[in-house]
């Protein structure tokens, strides 16, 4: 009696052990790509994550072989206990969808303001459409670009671009907000804390108005603004 319940329980930790490697494989999955989760999107690995082991559990349930007592029969490969574990599993896994696909939509890059000054006697008129480069130290003298993406301008009133005239007057000023595009792909350098900012605004006129070494940062994007001299 023993030595039979010896094997029942081997028996069992040979079914359990599939479920319980594979969650542990999971776990390592998402550690190991932590770091690139930002690169790849929280989302698609999370997603990638779920329905490989949605594939697993249809398996553990559907899988059959054939029956000792009656080989022309089928029963099931795993037991009650084995199924139930991955169900189990599955639950869990709907939690990190969850947190990927509501949690995560709160996230946003504050605003940059923006002082355009014309110190010339005409009126210059930018695109409300410009770009931007973020920058980490390569050595102490010399940065090296890693990202680059896209902003749009916009005045303090929320307009239609079709409304908006982004005109600095002649011997004037004009204040506009720099909205950035896209902001999930550029959460890692926003908490990375050692990312520069470069902008770039294109006068109608073909010419470029740029500054760079602003510290990417919220409370610098927030509280801050920067200041370009029109040409």
């Amino acid at each position: 009696m023993e030595v039979k319940s010896q094997s029942d329980f081997k028996s069992f930790l040979g079914r359990i052990g599939v479920p319980v490697v594979t969650f542990v494989y999971v776990l390592s999955f998402f550690v190991k790509l932590r770091e690139y989760t930002d690169k790849l999107g929280l989302k698609v690995v999370v997603v990638v994550a779920f329905l490989v082991l949605s594939i697993w559990v249809v398996y553990i349930w559907k899988s059959k072989r054939p029956s000792i007592v009656d080989p022309s029969t089928s029963v099931r490969r795993f037991g009650a206990k084995v199924r139930i574990v991955s169900i189990f599993l599955i639950v869990l896994a709907v939690l990190p969808v969850w947190l990927a696909f509501h949690a995560g939509e709160s996230f946003s890059i504050p605003e940059l303001a923006i002082k355009l000054v014309n110190e010339s006697n005409n009126d210059v008129s930018i695109h409300y459409m410009g770009d931007f480069f973020l920058t980490v130290p390569l050595t102490p003298v010399m940065d090296t670009q890693v990202a680059t993406g896209r902003i749009r301008f916009h005045r303090v009133t929320r307009q239609s671009l079709d409304e908006q005239q982004m005109v600095i007057p002649a011997r004037g000023e004009l204040v506009v907000f720099a909205e950035f595009l896209n902001p999930f792909g550029y959460r890692a350098f926003l908490e990375a804390g050692n990312t520069a900012l470069r902008i770039v605004v294109l006068q109608s006129d073909g010419k470029m108005l740029t500054q760079e070494g602003t510290p990417f940062a919220k409370r610098t994007l927030a509280k801050g603004y920067i200041v370009l001299n029109t040409r």
